[in-house]
């Protein structure tokens, strides 16, 4: 979680699998997760991530092409393609 004072960093990214252009900051309040496929607390999250994503904007950004892929179809949510982890390097993300 970025301090109260930060700025996230702006990115442009696309849907894995639709390859829509999304772009951050949209000027509405977003949450924005980081995932991965292979990671068990990911997984664990996902219907939760989905049942927010009916309601308020959302953004999931995932680690892998194949994993985002995965993820979007059997979860039925778009997952964004930051499988080059620039977006996750400049949030400061480690581990995931």
């Amino acid at each position: 979680m970025l301090p109260n004072d930060s700025q996230a960093p702006a990115f442009h990214l696309e849907t894995s699998g639709t390859g829509e252009a999304i772009t951050f900051p949209s000027g509405n309040a977003t949450l924005i997760c980081f995932v991965k496929e292979d990671c068990p607390t990911c997984q664990l999250v996902l219907p939760i991530l989905k049942a927010i994503h009916a309601n308020q904007a959302l953004l999931v950004i995932g680690q892998t092409l194949e994993g985002n892929d995965n993820i979007s179809s059997e979860h039925d949510i778009p997952v964004l393609n930051d499988s080059k982890l620039k977006v996750s390097f400049a949030f400061d993300i480690d581990t995931v």
